[in-house]
């Protein structure tokens, strides 16, 4: 219980930072492969991420906010796949409540708290409406002829930690993803290496 309370308390920095950032737009490439679990997978095995054991040993790294988190998980069904969504990205009550059928994590931190959440929701309308809830809380948006996109940045207050969300919708999934920390290059070196441009954010200070 102790560790899900403190899992549950760090999706508070999750939610509440993204009435926080400041919106900008990035270029993809068109590779609708990124959204697919494999895909994903694939990203995380060639820079030699394991699989994790179980969803706990994930839980137990946002708990403890670490950053060097390395690993990727597969929801084991669709139960699982919603716990993480009403858990990690619902837990305030933030978005609606959209029905969840699969749903993979990549912790991918160097020097970041940096996760990429890749949501396969009941149909392409919730997958949509999701997108359009979490681009109410950015400021911009933008398309290609696969995908929309957005993302926005931030430094934190003390200026030693930067923030990062991005969010791509296409069809019935979301890529939902998120960094927290000194250093987010590694971050947006694995943006990169899903199949996305590289992107070259300019932070805004918090207000």
């Amino acid at each position: 219980m102790k560790l899900l309370k403190k899992a549950l308390g760090i999706t508070l920095l999750f939610v509440m930072g993204l009435s926080l950032f400041g919106c900008d737009k990035l270029t993809l490439a068109k590779k609708p492969d990124l959204f697919s679990t494999e895909n994903l997978i694939k990203a995380a095995e060639d820079r030699d991420y394991e699989e994790y054991e179980d969803s706990q040993i994930f839980l137990k790294q946002v708990g403890d906010m670490v950053k060097d988190g390395h690993g990727y998980y597969v929801a084991e069904d669709e139960e699982e796949a919603q716990y993480f969504y009403d858990v990690l990205i619902n837990r305030l009550g933030a978005f609606d409540d959209y029905d969840v059928v699969d749903f993979t994590i990549v912790s991918a931190g160097d020097e970041a708290q940096e996760y990429f959440f890749l949501v396969t929701f009941e149909d392409e309308d919730d997958a949509e409406d999701f997108y359009d809830e979490c681009c109410d809380r950015a400021t911009d948006e933008d398309s290609t002829d696969d995908y929309e996109y957005a993302w926005s940045s931030i430094w934190t207050t003390n200026s030693k930690n930067q923030r990062m969300n991005a969010y791509f919708w296409s069809g019935d999934k979301v890529l939902y993803s998120i960094a927290i920390g000194s250093d987010l290059e590694d971050y947006l070196d694995m943006i990169e290496e899903f199949g996305l441009e590289k992107i070259e954010p300019t932070f805004d200070e918090e207000e």
